[in-house]
Formats: structure tokens, C-alpha cells, sequence
């Protein structure tokens, strides 16, 4: 079960690394020039994503949901913030045409009004950093009242906010269904895949530092956040594909 203390120890924690981690990944991520900028360390996806650049732009969640993970993660990065702004906001249409309550009609409804292009800006200034930073409070909040007033699963959640998966298998809200592994074989130095602060691997596992490659945005809440984490389950170390 989520809990009120877990979850705000995710976000102090998180509030209290953020400058750090900005000043670490000016070093760490993929080198990249205006030329030719890098949006997955796998050189395939890469590829995949520089060929694919122009359609990327402008892509759907339809065409989004299709991907898979590491897709989805470099396809976000070539987005323009108002796109991922736009993305998240037909992900929340397509949560409320779900069956479900009026209330938690009403709670999607609310993160969706919050939501604003700076928070989906790669943290680059201390102005953006604190957007993002009370945004992280925010959603802190959101999750805590949904897992206590809805009976929200942290299984729910995770797919609610940090992909952009929608299918349910029942029309419901509560029946939204992971349609990507969460784990898969390991270890291999890859992007790091998953956010060690904002940790959802679920319960057998859990995400932790990998000799990954860091990148600045496609992990945590709202796949808003660094990438600097690889999911293991049982303590082994795993290719995360959720």
C-alpha cells in the first residue's frame, strides 16, 4: 500500500537533489551539438529517432502508445514542450472516457488544469527547475488523495501518469492494463530507463543506479523527469521496458 510518509519522502528527497542532479547531467547525458543531438544512448533508437525526427514532432498518442518504451521515452525528447504538454492532456481525455466516479472524474480533470508547457521544459535554468520542483508537490498531493479517497494502487497510478498507455480491459478506470514488461534481461549499459527518486518498478523490484546512461527528461511523474536509474528485480540487475 502507498503511504502518505512514502510518497512525501519521494518528493523531499527529490526536492532536495534537484539542483545536483541539474549540475550532474550538464555531464553525464549524452553528448549531443546542435547538429546532431542524441535522444537515446542505444544507437538503434537513436537512429530510429533521427530518421523519424519530422513525424515525431507532431506525433499522436496513438502513434505514441504504439512505441515501445524506449521509443516512447526518445520519441518525448524530440517533442517540443507545448507537444508534451498536448500529450498529456489527450492522455487525461482518454482516462475520463473510462468508466468511473464523478469525483475521480473531477481529481483527473484537476492535475489535467494544473498542468503548463515550463513544467515539460528540460531543466535547464533555476526558474524552470522550481517549476518542475512544485509541480513534483503537486502531484505528490494528487497521488496521496487518490490512493486514499479512490483506493488508487500504486500498479494504477503507474500507468495513469508515467506512460502513455490507456487500454482497459474492463472500460474502467480501475481496469487500465501495463501493455509493456516492466523488466526484462540485464545487465547492459544502456539509457538509464526509470527515475530512482520517483521510483515506480513496482513491488519486486526497484530502480537504482546501473552505470546507465543519464538523460534529462522521459522518467518519473509525467515522463516529465531525469532517467537516471535501471529497474532490478530481486536485486538483479534488468533492462526496464515500463
Amino acid at each position: 500500500m502507498c503511504t502518505k510518509s512514502k510518497i512525501m519522502k519521494k518528493v523531499q528527497t527529490k526536492l532536495a537533489l534537484a539542483s545536483v542532479i541539474f549540475i550532474t547531467l550538464i555531464f553525464t547525458s549524452c553528448s549531443k551539438n546542435r547538429e546532431n543531438e542524441v535522444f537515446s544512448c542505444n544507437p538503434q533508437v537513436n537512429s530510429w529517432s533521427q530518421a523519424n525526427y519530422k513525424q515525431l514532432q507532431s506525433i499522436t498518442l496513438v502513434d505514441l502508445s504504439q512505441l515501445t518504451m524506449e521509443q516512447q521515452r526518445a520519441a518525448f525528447r524530440v517533442t517540443t514542450p507545448e507537444v508534451r504538454l498536448s500529450l498529456w492532456k489527450e492522455k487525461f481525455n482518454k482516462l475520463l472516457e473510462l468508466k468511473c466516479s464523478s469525483a475521480e472524474r473531477h481529481h483527473i480533470e484537476l492535475l489535467e488544469n494544473y498542468l503548463n508547457v515550463t513544467q515539460f521544459t528540460k531543466p535547464e535554468t533555476i526558474e524552470i527547475i522550481n517549476k518542475r520542483n512544485e509541480l513534483l508537490t503537486f502531484l505528490s498531493t494528487w497521488v496521496y488523495y487518490g490512493v486514499n479517497n479512490f483506493n488508487w494502487t500504486p500498479t494504477l497510478i503507474r500507468e495513469m501518469i508515467m506512460n502513455f498507455d490507456y487500454q482497459s480491459v474492463n472500460g474502467k478506470l480501475s481496469g487500465l492494463t501495463p501493455t509493456h514488461e516492466l523488466y526484462g534481461p540485464g545487465p547492459v549499459k544502456q539509457d538509464c530507463s526509470c527515475n530512482t527518486t520517483d521510483d515506480w518498478c513496482g513491488d519486486l523490484g526497484s530502480c537504482v543506479s546501473n552505470n546507465c546512461i543519464i538523460q534529462m527528461i522521459g522518467c518519473g511523474f509525467l515522463c516529465a523527469y531525469e532517467c537516471d536509474g535501471i529497474c532490478h528485480l530481486n536485486g538483479l540487475p534488468t533492462v526496464v521496458t515500463h
